[in-house]
């Protein structure tokens, strides 16, 4: 794995409002190589690629999350999972590790942050929401980020390692969107559907037919595409769907980024996949979901109005996560940061990267929690 080191300062106009569909696979190339030589085209400006001295071996951490149903996971990842050695924290520094999600509304946060703070620097590992679960569970001094909430044996495991308290501060909301391949003729599924589809039980995939219940002599097997287990959009996509302690089909692909999704799904003619909508290009094929029988489906719709009325049945919250323990103190930089995301300029960029805002309640919530973990963490 990387770690994305943004060095520089530019405008929020520089960066279009998606990335051009980037993961962290060695054959997509650089960051650099994906938009072009930044040092370039923005001046002084320079996104590298570094490795870590140790890396997080995602062999050891699928295996590490089968125990996910047992109490210990937390402490397995914890042992298990070596998560990056950082330099100590420094007042211009700024790290952020997690979700693949948000990439796009961090790197947009960061640009325009350092606008008016050149001096700052951001580090971000954008490698999935268990990330930052990781990084609370080694007390890593960064600040995570999710696009799922931290589930209860989570925050039972983090205090049993010392993690006592949590901060868990919603910035933003997402949808998640369900695709098939182009030449699909279905335009709409069910959340019954979903379930059925994508719920484990056997190793053997659900059929065309089931998906194109026309289509009744067709017994070609789906391919089902998802993200890796890192992800939280797995995790939200799980929960919401297939319902709590219930699990994903065996038979589903998993992809190290939401971009990969995409491609494997445009891949094969029988392809279903879910990923974030944020993530969506022109040519995907995009189911809208009903909730229910009775219910109208919806597409995705990334509302710029955060007090406008969500029917979307598949919509998450996308937080920052800080440990409350005592002796995480924040510097000056993150601080800074976190009062800016929370800002009238920092939902302007939520607006401007596609993602939707939080309702003027939830945000006005999210202030005054904000404002009583910068008062404890001092």
């Amino acid at each position: 794995m990387h770690r994305w080191t943004f060095l520089h300062q530019a405008s929020l106009q520089d960066l279009s409002p998606v990335p051009d569909r980037w993961d962290l696979a060695a054959d997509r190339g650089d960051l650099a190589a994906d938009r072009g030589d930044l040092a370039a085209d923005r001046g002084d400006r320079v996104a590298t690629r570094q490795p870590h001295s140790r890396r997080v071996c995602l062999g050891t951490l699928a295996a590490c999350l089968v125990s996910c149903l047992c109490l210990n996971h937390a402490h397995a990842l914890a042992q298990q999972i070596q998560v990056s050695t950082l330099p100590s924290p420094s007042e211009s520094v700024v790290r952020i590790h997690g979700s693949g999600t948000m990439q796009p509304l961090l790197e947009a946060w960061a640009v325009e942050f350092s606008r008016k703070h050149p001096d700052i620097k951001f580090e971000l590992r954008p490698e999935g929401s268990l990330l930052a679960f990781a990084m609370l569970a080694e007390k890593t001094p960064a600040i995570g980020a999710m696009s799922r909430a931290l589930l209860d044996n989570e925050l039972a495991e983090l205090t049993t390692l010392g993690v006592n308290k949590v901060w868990q501060v919603p910035v933003a909301r997402d949808q998640i969107a369900v695709v098939t391949h182009p030449t699909c003729p279905v335009s709409s599924i069910t959340m019954a559907q979903l379930k059925q589809l994508f719920s484990s039980g056997t190793d053997t995939p659900p059929q065309w037919n089931q998906l194109v219940p026309t289509d009744t002599t067709n017994h070609t097997p789906l391919v089902l595409v998802g993200p890796n287990e890192l992800s939280g959009t797995r995790a939200a996509f799980e929960r919401q769907v297939l319902g709590t302690g219930a699990t994903l089909s065996n038979a589903m692909v998993s992809c190290d980024s939401h971009a990969q999704v995409l491609e494997r799904v445009a891949q094969e003619p029988q392809g279903l996949g879910f990923l974030s909508a944020v993530w969506l290009d022109d040519n995907s094929h995009v189911l809208a979901i009903a909730a229910d029988n009775d219910s109208p489906a919806q597409l995705p719709s990334n509302l710029s109005d955060g007090d406008a009325a969500a029917t979307y049945p598949l919509e998450r919250e996308l937080l920052l996560v800080l440990s409350g323990s005592p002796d995480r103190k924040l510097t000056m930089a993150e601080r800074a940061f976190l009062q800016f995301i929370l800002s009238d300029e920092g939902l302007t960029v939520v607006q401007r990267t596609r993602f939707t805002p939080l309702s003027q309640a939830r945000r006005d919530a999210a202030r005054q929690q904000l404002t009583t973990m910068l008062n404890e963490l001092q």
